[in-house]
């Protein structure tokens, strides 16, 4: 039997509880989708949805997670057509195309949003709220390599782990050059 907790990345206001196949309601406090009682219900996401609505500078938040090899963007309530990004969001969809094309991602990565990348879909996902209410150019990859090592929750191996570092790392540096062309920090001499 699992543990009762929620799902912090189907805790957020947009689309929450739109549906039982994005995220599990009251009825399944055990899933691993358990949304919780209400949207920003649990500390940790009040703590982002603070932190983002207190900086309205922000113009890219990654939203990383583990494991996969894939570039998740927003609308992931949505289908695989992702009609929502696509009509309301066109530059945005644009970007994420650009970043998908040029960003040099590791070999094997799929991108998508949830119903297109992963086969389903998530109601009250982060990066959706931060697009749709904060205007936010947002993703939630999933970090990986094509290596079936990197393929668990807590990789183990100093190896493993700094190649889905070293990997990652170029399409996240290009995203953020896309957003400030006059960057000049490394970030891998920090």
């Amino acid at each position: 039997m699992e543990g009762i907790g929620v799902d912090l990345n189907r805790n957020y206001p947009f689309m929450f509880g739109l549906d039982n196949k994005g995220s599990s309601g009251e009825e399944a406090p055990c899933k691993e989708d358990y949304r919780g009682p209400r949207p920003l219900s649990e500390p940790e996401t009040k703590a982002i949805a603070a932190f983002v609505t207190k900086w309205t500078n922000l113009k890219v938040v990654v939203n990383l997670h583990a494991y996969g090899n894939m570039l998740i963007v927003p609308f992931n309530y949505d289908t695989g057509a992702n009609l929502h990004l696509r009509d309301k969001f066109p530059v945005v969809a644009e970007f994420y195309v650009n970043l998908w094309h040029h960003g040099h991602h590791p070999k094997g990565s799929v991108m998508g949003n949830g119903a297109a990348s992963i086969n389903y879909t998530a109601n009250g996902e982060a990066s959706d709220w931060m697009l749709e209410e904060r205007g936010i150019y947002a993703m939630s990859p999933e970090l990986g390599t094509h290596d079936e090592a990197s393929k668990t929750f807590f990789i183990k191996e100093w190896s493993t782990l700094s190649k889905v570092v070293t990997q990652n790392y170029n399409w996240i540096f290009y995203a953020t050059k896309q957003l400030f062309p006059s960057i000049k920090i490394d970030l891998l001499k920090l």
